[in-house]
């Protein structure tokens, strides 16, 4: 009799235990719940720059904010009406009739001798072709700049449309090209002033952008900015007015224009709002899935996990490069016993954090680079002496991630540091 009451106890005890893996969540970390609960910025709003970017390549004769707006409004009635997976997707895109970049053109910065002004230099009549062909997406990447606003969706989780960015990258080269023949011709302060400008506006993208991607298309522009002002810089003596304006496109990056601590952490409301309506109100009520797979529990793993992250991601670079050493990402816990999908959908999400960081660490060395190259030039620094100059300013200047002096190889006439936990380095040549 005791054994046969044994034998039902256990069976009751893993019938429990299995009904309690199926309706058992955790409640949300109250740090998330609050970040959940802020207010959202309306993205469909007159002059906002996301939206242009979503458009920039809407057929000729169109607003690129007024298309963006329609992929929005289109994507959301889907999602509101109960559409399948494969529908919702579908109805944020028109591939129909849209801009697309006439010619093609050249890697810039790739070698020595790919600089932006070294070509239009000596390829006068294919520049002029690049411009003249696209002028429709130099005019909308113009509109572009002159927009005051930013807001990205994340209420859409995966759903969100990504925008054309190869179409903003190809804009940008092309106003580039216009910048470089007017510093060819001698207009030198109206080019920086132009470039001033378009450094203003990827700081300002890159200082509020929501999610990674639109913050890397920032981090790419500005890596092109930095990379165009120093070659400008040194093709010639530069006015007072001209210095003063390199002197602000070089400028040190604040806090919140080549840090991704603030995207890193709402990533992972971008995350949440994802797996709501992407996995979790796709399965069925009783779908077995619900067993390894827990909304709020992954979702509270993934915000303390890009939390974590995230603090590593405030710290200044050296600090960072010591501590990023030390640091071992937490392995799968308990939770696997109840939520095991999410679980390791959180520790796939995670590793690529360290990379990310080190991007915008990556950019400050960078424009340390380009201010180096310009002092150089300035100061007519002769190539024996270049190593000496660079040690002199490795306090201020140095690498971002030892404080020790940058690299200079004499032979190549390049400046460069090697890349933290990626293979090669970030290079200027002079």
């Amino acid at each position: 009799m005791t054994i046969k009451r044994l034998k039902y106890a256990i069976i009751f005890f893993y019938l429990a235990l299995f009904v309690f893996l199926g309706l058992y969540d955790e409640r949300l970390n109250p740090e998330l719940a609050h970040e959940l609960a802020k207010p959202r910025p309306k993205v469909v709003e007159p002059g906002n720059a996301w939206l242009a970017m979503l458009g920039i390549d809407a057929p000729a004769g169109t607003s690129s904010v007024a298309a963006g707006e329609k992929q929005i409004r289109d994507l959301d009635r889907a999602i509101r009406g109960g559409k399948s997976t494969a529908e919702i997707i579908s109805a944020s895109f028109n591939d129909k009739n849209r801009l697309a970049l006439k010619g093609k053109l050249p890697s810039f910065y790739g070698k020595e001798n790919t600089g932006i002004l070294a070509y239009v230099t000596t390829h006068p009549d294919e520049t002029a072709t690049l411009c003249r062909d696209n002028a429709d997406l130099l005019d909308r990447y113009e509109q572009l700049l002159s927009l005051a606003r930013y807001a990205e969706p994340l209420a859409y989780g995966d759903y969100a449309p990504v925008p054309r960015f190869a179409s903003t990258n190809q804009a940008q080269e092309l106003k580039m090209l216009r910048i470089a023949v007017q510093a060819y011709h001698g207009g030198t302060t109206a080019a920086l002033t132009e470039l001033q400008r378009d450094m203003n506006y990827w700081r300002f993208v890159a200082s509020s952008s929501a999610t990674l991607i639109p913050k890397f298309i920032a981090f790419r522009a500005l890596s092109f900015d930095l990379r165009v002002a120093a070659e400008i810089a040194v093709s010639g003596a530069l006015s007072k007015r001209e210095q003063m304006l390199i002197q602000e496109i070089l400028k040190p990056f604040d806090k919140g224009e080549n840090s991704v601590a603030g995207v890193l952490r709402r990533e992972a409301l971008y995350d949440h709002y994802g797996l709501e309506l992407t996995t979790w109100n796709t399965l069925k009520p009783w779908s077995p899935a619900r067993l390894i797979f827990k909304h709020n529990a992954t979702s509270n793993r993934l915000y303390a996990y890009f939390d974590e992250v995230a603090r590593l991601a405030e710290l200044p670079p050296q600090r960072y490069a010591e501590e990023q050493k030390q640091k071992a990402m937490k392995k799968i816990g308990l939770a696997a016993l109840y939520n095991s999908m999410g679980e390791i959908l959180a520790q796939i999400a995670i590793p690529q954090c360290f990379a990310y960081i080190e991007k915008g660490h990556n950019i400050e060395g960078l424009r340390r680079l380009a201010l180096l190259k310009v002092m150089a030039h300035a100061e007519n620094i002769a190539p024996e002496r270049m190593q000496a100059f660079i040690d002199a300013h490795a306090a201020d200047l140095g690498n971002p991630y030892t404080g020790k002096p940058m690299t200079w190889d004499p032979k190549a006439r390049r400046i460069s540091f090697p890349k933290l936990s990626e293979d090669g380095s970030v290079e200027l040549y002079l």
